[in-house]
């Protein structure tokens, strides 16, 4: 699925439905990371499911958690400096022990939604949706 081809015929709200419904087709089972609580609540609205939030967890034991349960992980951690450096770390630490992290996928939701920080998602909801 390329963001490009997607735009072709969807606009707006259309083409962020459209994103979400084959994100959550191509990401079923697959655990998406993401910084705090606040950070799951727009996904879970949006009907995402399996969401880890990294905090209060070491990086570590988040990389053994998901090497043992999981062959695939979505990192989407914010996208300011210390949210880049975590998903950098993790993207690190996670491919040495021979588990997928998606970056395609992490990237797309930077394009498709426009925020810095996950959590903003759910304000671009309630002003696309509601």
């Amino acid at each position: 699925m390329a963001l490009r081809r997607l735009q072709r015929g969807f606009k707006g709200r259309g083409l962020i439905e459209k994103v979400v419904e084959n994100l959550k087709k191509e990401l079923d089972g697959i655990p998406i990371i993401v910084e705090g609580k606040m950070d799951k609540k727009p996904l879970i609205s949006l009907g995402f499911k399996n969401i880890l939030a990294i905090s209060g967890n070491t990086l570590y034991n988040t990389t053994e958690y998901i090497s043992s349960e999981h062959k695939a992980v979505l990192i989407l951690t914010d996208y300011d400096r210390e949210g880049r450096k975590k998903a950098a770390i993790l993207t690190k630490l996670l491919n040495h022990r021979g588990i997928k992290t998606l970056p395609r996928y992490r990237h797309l939701f930077r394009n498709v939604f426009g925020v810095i920080k996950i959590q903003d998602i759910d304000s671009l909801i309630k002003d696309t949706w509601l």
